[in-house]
Protein backbone atom coordinates (compact mmCIF):
# COMPACT_ATOMS: atom_id res chain seq x y z
CA UNK A 1 0.00 0.00 0.00
CA UNK A 2 1.43 3.37 -1.08
CA UNK A 3 0.35 5.10 2.11
CA UNK A 4 2.12 2.53 4.27
CA UNK A 5 5.37 2.93 2.31
CA UNK A 6 5.35 6.68 2.87
CA UNK A 7 4.51 6.24 6.54
CA UNK A 8 7.23 3.69 7.25
CA UNK A 9 10.10 4.15 4.78
CA UNK A 10 9.98 7.88 4.05
CA UNK A 11 9.83 9.07 7.64
CA UNK A 12 6.30 10.45 7.54
CA UNK A 13 5.56 8.86 10.91
CA UNK A 14 8.31 10.91 12.57
CA UNK A 15 7.20 14.06 10.75
CA UNK A 16 3.62 13.63 11.95
CA UNK A 17 4.79 13.36 15.55
CA UNK A 18 6.92 16.50 15.22
CA UNK A 19 4.10 18.48 13.63
CA UNK A 20 1.86 17.84 16.63
CA UNK A 21 4.03 20.35 18.51
CA UNK A 22 2.13 23.65 18.36
CA UNK A 23 5.26 25.83 18.49
CA UNK A 24 6.95 23.97 15.62
CA UNK A 25 3.77 24.11 13.52
CA UNK A 26 3.50 27.83 14.21
CA UNK A 27 7.07 28.40 13.11
CA UNK A 28 6.64 26.42 9.90
CA UNK A 29 3.24 27.75 8.91
CA UNK A 30 3.64 31.45 9.76
CA UNK A 31 3.24 33.65 6.71
CA UNK A 32 6.47 35.55 7.33
CA UNK A 33 5.94 37.96 4.44
CA UNK A 34 2.75 39.12 6.19
CA UNK A 35 4.29 39.64 9.66
CA UNK A 36 4.48 43.36 10.40
CA UNK A 37 5.08 43.45 14.14
CA UNK A 38 8.02 42.10 16.06
CA UNK A 39 7.84 38.37 16.66
CA UNK A 40 8.10 36.70 20.04
CA UNK A 41 7.84 33.11 21.10
CA UNK A 42 5.60 31.26 21.60
CA UNK A 43 4.10 32.43 18.33
CA UNK A 44 0.49 33.50 18.41
CA UNK A 45 -1.12 32.13 15.25
CA UNK A 46 -4.63 31.07 14.43
CA UNK A 47 -5.35 27.42 13.78
CA UNK A 48 -6.71 28.38 10.36
CA UNK A 49 -3.16 29.19 9.18
CA UNK A 50 -2.31 25.47 9.02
Amino acid sequence: DCQMVGWVTKGHKASCKALKDHDLRSLLFTKWNEVQDSVSFPLKVADSSY
